[in-house]
């Protein structure tokens, strides 16, 4: 992956647009790209610029004006008002108006002028839209982002946020990406983003606001593009830079466009590397804090190792605290699979520290009622170190699948964290592999279990299940799940479903678990 910029000095067309990061192999000079090389970028290029500006559809031909019948009438082409503005005269699907969010980056190409910040970097249009003449009519969301791209360092996410609240763009409403350090400094920006007033606007005229939200983000691309292009280093890595960056990646992700979000994230570790790696960010940790937030979460939904080492002086030691059934579950370890102590401990202090964030939540919940349990900064600040030290061991894991109650504790983790992660809008993406994978260890076979070590692996079992019906609210492996249950309660003899609840409160568990979706409302009438 590298930065690719193309410019046409002799023709000051539209073809001067050029690309932030394109995903290539082997050396960025074009004279050595081989053949294959060049053909995946043309392509890339010719379907990034399909997606992003679609054809426009013909202007209606005028109306002829009333007059002699026997004189020959001449119709002229005129555009209408909806194509000045610039809506289709055909509806389109919401998803189709979207497509792939691409990271192109139109307008005029670079002069030797210096470039402003990232949130007031307008370059002047070669051909003035209508929108710049009928100012009296712009559309409201074109005028919110003129006022967010005055006070916030994420323009372009923010306006795509309150889209994504109302309209089904790649997923369903409601489910979209909240950063909440977008609205750090502005917290009013995000009750208007979410207010009523914004929802009838978005919901009036759905295709027209995703195509406002795409036109704005391809203006904080270039504004990027510029500072990248800056000869002063220090200018084309500042923070206003790095932060226009994070809004690209936050608003891929607000569109679950993960393919985008990943070549942007690329990029940003590529800049930081530059600029000196993550330790050049120290006396900086607001900035610090917002990339662990974002490599943290792109290492969950692309089961990767975290790029950026655990900011320890931003972060107070983990509490720890162990019940019975973990020390059980240790116990049963020893027993029956071969890994170091230094292995074992690893994982069973991830396990301690998700029961002690349990317990915080629980403590918290009672003491601020449902604010805490929607308070998106306090449960990302409490799972994000616990998942970042998971991640961390992804490679030496990936050599013991053999190892099933390991490996189930691992996922129990995985799906504990994705579902605060969910509860804080953190979560762009579906659970559906972690939730597949969980289901699929569930049928190896444990052999050489202890009688009485039976129960504490049912209770794994248990927890493990009932986390997947929490993190993944479908129906698709719902007869699998219910099967399961059903085979464990038979066999653990548990007759109700309290008690199915109640075994599984033995590992880490949050009672507001009960309340989310797809939790009570179908598993507890299949299953008695």
């Amino acid at each position: 992956m590298a930065p690719v910029t193309t410019k046409n000095t002799s023709d000051p067309t539209p073809s001067d647009d050029a690309f932030l990061f394109v995903n290539i192999s082997g050396p960025t000079d074009g004279r050595h790209r081989g053949p294959s090389t060049q053909t995946r970028i043309r392509q890339h290029v010719m379907r990034d610029i399909t997606k992003a500006q679609p054809k426009p559809p013909p202007n209606r031909r005028a109306k002829s004006k009333k007059g002699n019948s026997k004189k020959k009438m001449r119709h002229t082409k005129t555009p209408d008002a909806s194509a000045l503005e610039g809506h289709s005269e055909e509806p389109r699907d919401h998803e189709s108006a979207t497509g792939t969010i691409v990271s192109r980056i139109s307008g005029s190409p670079i002069d030797g002028s210096s470039p402003g910040t990232p949130d007031r970097c307008c370059t002047q249009l070669q051909q003035p839209t209508a929108l710049v003449h009928l100012k009296l009519n712009q559309h409201p969301l074109d005028v919110l982002y003129q006022s967010l791209a005055d006070r916030s360092k994420f323009p372009a996410y923010s306006l795509v946020y309150a889209v994504t609240q109302n309209v089904k763009v790649n997923h369903a409403p409601g489910r979209s990406f909240l950063f909440p350090f977008a609205f750090k400094e502005t917290p009013l920006y995000h009750k208007i983003l979410t207010g009523q007033h914004v929802a009838e606007i978005v919901r009036s005229s759905p295709e027209k606001s995703i195509m406002i939200a795409i036109t704005r983000f391809t203006e904080v691309l270039r504004c990027i593009r510029k500072r990248l292009s800056h000869p002063d280093l220090d200018m084309a890595l500042s923070d206003d830079t790095i932060m226009a960056v994070i809004d690209s990646i936050c608003y891929s992700f607000a569109l679950e466009d993960l393919t985008q979000a990943r070549c942007h994230l690329d990029g940003l570790y590529m800049m930081i590397n530059s600029r000196g790696g993550y330790s050049s960010f120290s006396e900086k940790p607001d900035i610090q804090r917002m990339m662990f937030w974002i490599d943290v979460t792109a290492a969950i939904i692309f089961e990767r190792i975290p790029r950026f080492p655990l900011p320890a002086t931003l972060l107070p030691p983990p509490p720890r605290t162990g019940t019975s059934a973990i020390w059980d579950l240790l116990s049963l370890v020893k027993e029956t699979e071969c890994q170091s102590d230094v292995e074992q401990n690893e994982l069973f202090d991830a396990l301690k520290e998700v029961s002690s964030i349990a317990k915080t939540i629980e403590s918290e919940v009672f003491t601020r009622g449902d604010a805490a349990w929607h308070d998106a900064v306090f449960l990302g600040s409490l799972v994000h170190p616990v998942a970042h030290r998971l991640l961390s061991t992804l490679e030496q894991d990936c050599e013991k699948q053999h190892l099933p109650i390991s490996v189930s504790i691992r996922l129990g983790i995985a799906l504990f964290v994705l579902i605060l992660k969910q509860q804080s809008q953190g979560c762009p993406a579906p659970s559906t592999p972690y939730v597949a994978k969980t289901v699929a260890v569930l049928y190896w076979d444990i052999p050489n279990i202890p009688s009485h070590m039976s129960s504490i692996l049912f209770t794994l079992q248990l927890w493990l299940l009932l986390l997947c019906t929490i993190a993944y609210p479908d129906t698709t492996l719902l007869p699998e799940i219910q099967m399961m249950i059903t085979r464990i309660m038979k066999q653990s003899n548990l007759n109700c479903w309290d008690k199915v609840v109640a075994t599984a409160r033995l590992m880490p568990w949050i009672s507001k678990f009960g309340s989310r979706k797809g939790f009570g409302d179908y598993l507890i009438d299949d299953v008695n």
